[in-house]
């Protein structure tokens, strides 16, 4: 068995994907032990204090072009 053919969350046997509605867990118990723990705040994803840390890259030049084509849009109607 290989390091793909185990659970994410306890380290047992998985079943293959097609054979399984719970995938990548093992089973549905170890999908919400590790939906609770999102749900409870133990995962979190760190957010700087910066804004340019809180944003992915090109974000800002993807919002740009967007306010651009909106008022393109509102030019034309």
């Amino acid at each position: 068995m290989g390091q793909k053919d185990v659970c994410i969350e306890c380290r047992g046997p998985r079943p293959p994907r097609k054979d399984n509605p719970a995938f990548p867990f093992c089973s549905e118990r170890c999908k919400m032990i590790d939906l609770h723990r999102w749900l409870g705040g133990e995962y979190r994803i760190p957010v700087g204090a910066d804004a340019s840390e809180r944003s992915l890259p090109g974000s800002e030049e993807l919002l740009a072009a967007r306010l651009a084509v909106a008022a393109d849009d509102d030019l034309v109607h």
